[in-house]
């Protein structure tokens, strides 16, 4: 059973407890399937995951139900700017940069956590190998990373 349900003549979008309230005299059976509410003209409308936005400073809003022949009735998802206006471009920035902000200290402490992991090759009884050395500057030098902090990738620990 489906949780909305499109009716083609009037164009509502319902649930099946607003279907039973539009026929309050009607004895419903029990299970109720998509078959019973097709005969009061009601069709089930398919489920369509979220898409992700093309751009953080967009997102995707429901928009009604579209007909597609291999599924029937379906959500139908569009994408808008997230922010409009004369200040559109002020709000963007300040939103991509709230953005970048949280993921690049986000990413930080992700290096941070390596970088105690592995705090133990440099105790004064021990010698790194050139392989470990690098391995901590790389995350050290992470920050300054090309792409950081979205497109970056951590270094291999060796």
């Amino acid at each position: 059973m489906a949780d909305t349900y499109y009716n083609e003549t009037t164009k509502a979008i319902k649930t099946f407890d607003d279907i039973k309230a539009d026929f309050p005299n009607t004895s419903w059976p029990n299970p109720i399937n998509d078959t019973v509410l097709e005969t009061f003209g009601y069709k089930p409308i398919m489920f369509v995951p979220m898409p992700t936005p093309s751009e953080a400073t967009k997102h995707c809003i429901l928009d009604g139900v579209e007909f597609d022949v291999s599924l029937g009735w379906k959500q139908k998802w569009i994408e808008e700017d997230r922010f409009s206006g004369e200040n559109k471009a002020t709000l963007d920035a300040e939103y991509q940069a709230q953005i970048d902000a949280t993921e690049a200290s986000n990413v930080r402490r992700q290096r941070n956590q390596l970088l105690e992991e592995t705090d133990w090759w440099a105790v004064s009884d021990r010698t790194m190998s050139d392989e470990e050395k690098t391995y901590r500057q790389l995350l050290r030098d992470l920050p300054t990373a090309s792409g950081f902090p979205h497109t970056m990738t951590f270094p291999t620990k060796p």
